[in-house]
């Protein structure tokens, strides 16, 4: 029994170890057949999990009905072939006459049952028992200690991948404790906080949020924390860091009573996304100042048509010489208003393109004298032109 004590309280997994177990078991009470019988999970049947004595391939492979008293009291059967050979067929094949079993109860209810058999008939003294029941008290002790490892193991490892997380995250995530009225101190940061606010990790962990932050804004962003206690709800913010734009939540960590009051704030710099929803927004607006640049120069030009061909008829009608100056001087202003027309239509997309060799420094004077008329005099344009 010390033996199997002492290998209970090792770190054997628990396969090794219940193969172990039975072995000495068996070898201590000089009895050929022994088997560890585990509960299964919505299964009516117990799993042969380890023993010896049994054919090859039995272990792990083989189930056998329960039947075992409710009250958990032992269940000896000093005759198989007394109780019928139907009632247990596994143990018949290996001609078992005689089983002894008592249950391996843990603190979360039954685990299985510790099982000894014999090929001869005959009752189990009570020290045989008595062995058993230790044997199995010590077995439940053991596979507790194994599952209670398994879930530290567990937990150690989702610790890990949630320190892995933190670690690496690009939100910035912060620990603070409220400290004296309305003064908040960091208790922890990850490292993304760091490189926002371009300090260690000694001039950030513990100390003040306004040392951090300064004043001014430590009043800022304390109030947002103030507002999240009060209510026991997240909150969001929005604020300037330096050359960059944090969006946070804050969120109340529960905490006992007498004990400082927490905050855990989760930030990202939200500075290239704000950039980039104002060069959208920019992108819009010019979108629709070419649309309303293009209706206008529309109805524009459907304008200067009709006084274009009215000045043409006066002038095929006219006599007089100065009514023919006066009349070509209106020609002249309104070709240069329908060729400002023709290029506030490319401008807007709204009239085909129709490439054509041009005389750049024509082109180029002439947009100069636009320019110059549309932004006015505070704007110096200066032209070079090719030779």
């Amino acid at each position: 029994m010390v033996e199997i004590g002492r290998r209970a309280m090792t770190s054997l997994p628990i396969e090794p170890l219940l193969a172990e177990a039975a072995r000495l078991i068996a070898g201590a009470l000089e009895i050929p057949f022994c088997a560890i019988l585990e509960y299964r999970p919505h299964e009516d049947d117990l799993l042969l999990a380890a023993g010896v004595g049994w054919r090859d391939a039995s272990v792990g492979q083989t189930r056998i009905a329960s039947a075992f008293p409710g009250d958990g009291a032992p269940m000896i059967i000093a005759d198989l072939a007394a109780a019928g050979a139907a009632a247990a067929p596994f143990l018949t094949a290996h001609g078992i006459r005689s089983t002894a079993s008592v249950l391996i109860d843990g603190r979360r209810g039954p685990w299985g049952v510790l099982q000894v058999a014999r090929r001869t008939p005959g009752a189990f003294s009570d020290v045989t028992i008595g062995f058993l029941q230790s044997a199995a008290s010590l077995l439940a002790l053991a596979i507790e200690n194994r599952h209670a490892e398994a879930r530290a193991s567990r937990h150690l490892a989702h610790e890990a991948h949630v320190r892995f997380f933190y670690e690496h995250s690009f939100d910035l995530h912060a620990v603070l404790s409220e400290w004296g009225e309305g003064q908040f101190l960091y208790e922890e940061v990850n490292p993304a906080v760091l490189h926002l606010y371009e300090k260690s990790r000694e001039e950030v962990v513990g100390r003040k949020l306004e040392e951090v932050i300064g004043a001014e804004n430590a009043a800022q962003v304390s109030r947002h924390f103030l507002e999240a206690l009060r209510s026991g709800e997240p909150r969001h913010y929005e604020r300037n860091e330096g050359r960059s734009i944090v969006e946070a939540a804050i969120t109340p960590v529960p905490s006992e009573a007498g004990q400082p009051r927490k905050v855990l704030i989760t930030a990202r710099d939200v500075t290239e996304r704000r950039q980039l929803q104002e060069q959208l927004h920019q992108a819009q607006k010019m979108e629709a100042i070419g649309q309303l640049t293009g209706g206008i120069a529309h109805d524009f030009n459907n304008l200067l048509t009709v006084v274009i061909g009215n000045l043409d008829q006066l002038e095929m009608r006219a006599t007089d010489e100065r009514a023919r100056r006066l009349i070509a001087a209106a020609r002249r202003g309104a070709d240069r208003a329908a060729m400002l027309t023709h290029r506030l239509l490319a401008f807007s997309r709204k009239q085909p393109l129709d490439p054509k060799p041009v005389d750049l420094n024509k082109l180029i004077a002439g947009l100069s004298d636009m320019l110059r008329r549309s932004l006015g005099e505070r704007v110096t344009i200066e032209t070079i032109l090719a030779d």
